[in-house]
């Protein structure tokens, strides 16, 4: 299965999810592959993967174009993939993505189905595929949502970010009617949500839009420092060890991981059940860069 998260608004926790989920999905035993179609590569930049020495998707994808047009020789998508310390496998994005965004829409015809075929593949290879889109709804977002089975929507519980939901919606409406039909909305879900008057207010507003509160999950993501920490020890949530405060972070992935798989339609409760029961079982009892970088009294 793929999944692209996708939002036009920058801020709202796409990397953050993506990564999360990925560890998630992978606790719950899935083999699990995060790509980026991102020039700001911060997935990659997550994990530590500044300047990946084997290439990136974007060396992929022009090879990809460049074969279809001049009958030029494909890149495997193998050449570029790297293992994280968590046991996820990277595919990572690159700043010369941005460039390769004007060659993308000079192929007409097929310009919007490079990334599909680079995945086409791969697509057994791999359990779950998360694509981490760009702060946009441009080609590279485009190729993402004909490549991917489900959408997932993070949105900030704030008037202007719901909003631009909308505007997502509508494009996925697009891709579904014109360029994949098998696309479906697997979710939106809050992110950064609060307890304050304002963040309850907006949530009932939500809830209202019939656009909105048709795909609107359960599950969310509170702030939580956590999250952001475990940037500096190069790991998903559930590589950050064991005490109170990450498991209660990692727990709420967990929660949107069961939901979005019972979403895609594909898996019984029980099974999902598992899942999770497995993933807590797995989680590992210390990380010792993890616990020196988030040492608490």
């Amino acid at each position: 299965m793929i999944f692209a998260l996708v939002n036009q608004k920058g801020g709202v926790g796409k990397t953050t999810s993506t990564v999360n989920l990925g560890g998630g999905l992978h606790r719950m035993g899935h083999k699990v592959l995060i790509m980026e179609v991102d020039p700001q590569s911060h997935v990659a930049k997550w994990f530590g993967f500044r300047n990946p020495q084997h290439g990136t998707i974007y060396d992929v994808m022009d090879a990809q174009l460049k074969a279809g047009n001049t009958g030029g020789e494909a890149m495997p998508l193998a050449n570029v993939l790297v293992e994280t310390s968590e046991g996820l496998w990277l595919a990572p994005g690159s700043r010369d993505l941005a460039g390769l965004e004007g060659d993308l829409r000079n192929d007409s015809i097929n310009g919007q189905f490079i990334l599909s075929e680079v995945l086409a593949p791969y697509a057994s290879e791999f359990d779950i595929i998360l694509i981490d889109c760009g702060p946009t709804l441009n080609l590279l977002t485009i190729n993402a949502l004909v490549a991917a089975d489900f959408v997932a929507i993070p949105v900030k519980m704030s008037e202007l970010d719901m909003d631009g939901v909308g505007e997502v919606l509508k494009t996925v409406s697009k891709v579904k009617a014109k360029l994949n039909p098998a696309l479906e909305v697997a979710g939106i879900f809050p992110t950064f949500t609060d307890n304050t008057r304002y963040g309850d207010e907006v949530e009932k507003a939500a809830a209202e839009q019939s656009a909105i509160k048709e795909h609107m999950m359960q599950s969310f993501i509170p702030d939580r420092v956590v999250y952001r920490e475990a940037v500096g020890v190069k790991v998903s949530i559930f590589g950050m060890g064991r005490n109170k405060a990450v498991r209660e972070a990692a727990d709420y992935y967990l929660d949107l991981a069961a939901e979005l798989l019972w979403r895609t339609g594909r898996f019984s409760k029980a099974e999902i059940a598992r899942m999770v029961k497995a993933a807590r079982i797995n989680a590992p009892t210390s990380n010792d860069a993890a616990e020196v970088a988030y040492a608490r009294s």
